[in-house]
């Protein structure tokens, strides 16, 4: 089951890596930054 903080998380992750970067966004939330190899969590 998905918390719905989880949602707002990848939102505001994908906000702030837009700003640092190329983001992907998967289907089930994970994301993966291409211009980072450290994750954002």
């Amino acid at each position: 089951a998905r918390h719905p903080s989880t949602i707002g998380v990848a939102v505001s992750t994908g906000c702030w890596a837009h700003r640092r970067g190329t983001l992907l966004v998967h289907a089930d939330l994970s994301f993966e930054n291409l211009s980072h190899t450290r994750s954002a969590l």
